[in-house]
């Protein structure tokens, strides 16, 4: 499916990268659940052979390091160019990319990214997904990314207060919602709750 060409989203901007890194510097590393987030997310790639792994938003390489140490091929995309350089000082052995637009024409097992889309508008957001998903995976590939979620509108309204001090409340992904969407557009999706208020989905390629 084609989609029409459209704006990216804000954090895959060269102009807005340092922004988002600082935005996330704020959030108080470690998260708590942000750890066992990225482990999700490395399984969700187990393969018995590589994958050829496309991680947006690489930052400081956190979860690149995961990926590499499984055995895949990963292209990192990282449009702080001063964070980039300092990723391929980390892990030469990766291809690292500043622009999404450089990607376009490959495909991938797996498109991977961790706490990203829960700053966009919903509409974008899903417009995004499905871009990504019938652009750059390969037959049977799967968009596998972990973020500020929560199961359904009842979970939402259990977060204590103290979560919001990190997370504004209108950016908190209904993991319900987003798979109902998804499912209607003819993707499969699998969600699953690793901590208080963070989700892993696995969107696998449509059928034609």
């Amino acid at each position: 499916m084609s989609h029409p060409a459209g704006p990216l989203p804000w954090f895959l901007q060269p102009r807005f990268a340092p922004r988002h890194g600082a935005l996330i510097a704020r959030a108080t590393f470690p998260l708590h659940g942000y750890d066992e987030l990225l482990d999700e997310l490395v399984a969700l790639c187990a393969s018995h052979k590589p994958q050829r792994v496309l991680e947006l938003q690489a930052r400081e390489g956190n979860l690149t390091a995961q990926l590499v140490a499984a055995g895949h091929h990963v292209t990192a995309l990282e449009a702080d160019l001063a964070q980039q350089a300092r990723l391929c000082e980390r892990l030469p052995e990766i291809t690292a990319l500043a622009h999404i637009q450089q990607c376009m024409g490959e495909r991938f097992h797996r498109v991977v990214h961790a706490l990203a889309w829960h700053t966009l508008p919903e509409a974008q957001r899903m417009e995004r997904i499905e871009q990504l998903c019938d652009e750059l995976l390969l037959h049977k590939g799967a968009l596998v990314f972990g973020d500020v979620s929560v199961e359904d509108e009842g979970a939402l309204k259990a977060l204590p207060e103290s979560f919001f001090a990190s997370h504004a409340r209108e950016h908190v992904i209904v993991a319900s919602t987003l798979k109902a969407a998804l499912i209607e557009r003819g993707f499969k999706v699998t969600t699953k709750q690793v901590a208080a208020g963070f989700g892993i989905f696995r969107v696998s390629t449509r059928k034609s």
